[in-house]
């Protein structure tokens, strides 16, 4: 089995010390209750070394 794969993870946010981000984009989520677009960052993470 090989140790040398790359893991890469989807999320919104992750703990700073064991994972850096190597990807982001803004997009749009929905309305909030004024009928304003909500915006969130999507990201990607890897593991530190």
């Amino acid at each position: 089995m090989s140790k040398n794969n790359i893991i890469i993870i989807s999320e919104y946010q992750m703990p700073e010390n064991n994972f850096e981000c190597i990807w982001s984009k803004e997009h749009k989520v929905g309305l909030d209750n004024k009928g304003t677009h909500k915006k969130s960052v999507e990201k990607l993470f890897i593991v530190k070394n």
